[in-house]
């Protein structure tokens, strides 16, 4: 059976790079993935997967998207799939995530599930979903709902889908070869499928064990894949705001001009500088700056969103010292610090650091790419910030709203991280107000800016009704409509080493 392969279900978003393909367990389909907001654009084959087929179909998938590389997910039997797939063609996958997956099956043991399910497939496939869920009822009455009657009775075309899957699981080894590609293999320590003792074993492999959690831990929030697709999503929508951005984005304004004059002061004279890295560089308006202040300096310009990137080039394009990188800020620092190459004087960030999934492992990059006496400055947006947005919309809408922010860094956790990575440095605290002239114009603003201010997957629907009763509870508590910034102001420099005696 050849696969279709679409976004999950509900998702009305077209994918955007880096795509993200996932192939589902045994007995599953896509709409597994319509239990996780996370999930959204993640491309998944419309039925179980078939072993016969897959790798042709993945082929001629990634072929259709016009894309170098696919970040290739799978859970179960779609992990042995996935991890079989990579290693046949790890020039296709940029990152490889291995979900639930056992090290090996042993042939009897896939010899009695056959057995047991040529008996009665329905009963069997019923009481394998059931374990799945196990702990997990509400998700499975959901899935039920998703699927509906059909699911429970497979066609004789599914039954031959299901049986070499089986088959699959019994023939593949998951050892072999080491792989030159980054992998992730999640588990849950409560899984019965894929027992954790039982769990895969990939050299190299970055292991992540989930208490609590059983066959079903792709579908948790906070895995490097749900990152990754967040990330996905920021995205779309800053490349989207491109446009519209430096009409709106006034605060990010405010602080490039403050980022600004504090790097010019602790960088001392232009001449010093003569490579510069900016993470995040937006439409470049702190880029253009830079470019005047440091003549001599080479510029590389990094941003993993392509309209915003091409806004700044455009703005240097006179400028042969700038260099423009289109990429995810992590994924570069990391694969340059690896090289071992001290190549930057200055290495600056203005508002884009808290969108880091790991910020230690930044910090710890950046301290590495810096050149001996080189300096790191930076803002980053703290977890108080738009915090008005969220209590105004549980206090008038009864909905509980989890703010991107909440997830930011806060200012102990970026004086800790920084003075363990430094030796020491300085975090100074700021805080930033806008005003709007009413609870549409600051949607509007947030929407033009590329940060929607809330969790991925959200949507909320706001008739005049509710705007009028956010704009008087705005009004009562605030004079009107405002929105608070918490920001950190970071700098650091890397220590040259002391002089040895001669």
């Amino acid at each position: 059976m050849h696969h279709i392969f679409c976004n999950i279900p509900f998702s009305s978003e077209a994918a955007a790079p880096p795509h993200i393909v996932f192939l589902p367990g045994w007995g599953f389909d896509n709409r597994i993935l319509a239990l996780s907001p996370l999930a959204r654009n993640w491309i998944c084959p419309t039925t179980p997967v078939d072993p016969a087929t897959i790798d042709g179909d993945l082929l001629a998938l990634v072929a259709s998207l016009k894309t170098e590389k696919i970040v290739l997910a799978g859970w179960s039997l779609g992990a042995t799939i996935a991890l079989a797939f990579a290693r046949k063609h790890p020039e296709l996958v940029e990152e490889l995530h291995l979900f639930s997956m056992r090290q090996n099956w042993p042939g009897a043991e896939i010899e009695a599930i056959a057995k047991e399910f040529e008996q009665n497939p329905a009963s069997f496939l019923a009481s394998f979903r059931r374990k799945c869920f196990l702990g997990q009822k509400d998700l499975l009455r959901r899935y039920q709902e998703l699927s509906g009657p059909e699911a429970q009775e497979p066609s004789p075309d599914q039954l031959a889908v299901l049986r070499r899957g089986l088959a699959c699981l019994a023939a593949t080894p998951t050892d072999g070869h080491p792989l030159s590609l980054p992998v992730v293999a999640v588990h849950g320590d409560r899984d019965i499928i894929a027992p954790i003792a039982e769990r895969t074993r990939i050299d190299a492999a970055r292991q992540i064990t989930r208490q609590g959690d059983g066959h079903l831990c792709f579908l948790a929030a906070d895995t490097p894949l749900a990152s990754l697709s967040r990330k996905a999503g920021i995205r779309r929508k800053f490349s989207g705001a491109a446009s519209s951005y430096d009409r709106f984005a006034l605060v990010q304004k405010g602080l490039a001009e403050r980022l600004f004059q504090h790097t010019t002061a602790l960088a001392g004279a232009p001449q010093r500088i003569g490579k510069i890295l900016e993470l995040g560089c937006g439409t470049g308006a702190y880029s253009v700056l830079l470019a005047e202040q440091f003549p001599g300096a080479r510029l590389d310009l990094l941003d993993f969103a392509a309209g915003m990137l091409a806004r700044a080039t455009a703005k240097l394009a006179a400028s042969s010292r700038v260099r423009p990188l289109c990429e995810d800020g992590e994924h570069f620092l990391a694969r340059a610090a690896a090289d071992g190459d001290k190549r930057y004087d200055l290495i600056t960030s203005n508002a884009t650091l808290q969108w880091f999934a790991d910020l230690g492992d930044g910090l710890r990059h950046i301290h590495r790419l810096l050149a001996d006496g080189g300096l790191f400055t930076a803002t980053i947006f703290g977890p108080r910030s738009l915090h008005e947005l969220g209590t105004a919309l549980e206090t008038v809408l009864g909905e509980k709203i989890e703010l991107p922010a909440a997830g930011f860094p806060a200012r102990q956790t970026v004086e800790t991280t920084l003075g363990q990575i430094f030796g020491g440095g300085e975090v100074e605290e700021l805080h930033l107000e806008q005003r709007y002239a009413s609870f549409h114009a600051m949607l509007e603003s947030l929407q033009k800016t590329g940060t929607t201010g809330w969790q991925q997957g959200k949507t909320i629907r706001f008739s005049r009704t509710r705007l009028s009763l956010l704009d008087e509870w705005f009004q009562s508590q605030y004079g009107g409509c405002r929105l608070g910034y918490q920001v950190f102001l970071v700098s650091a420099v890397r220590p040259r080493p002391l002089a040895t005696a001669p």
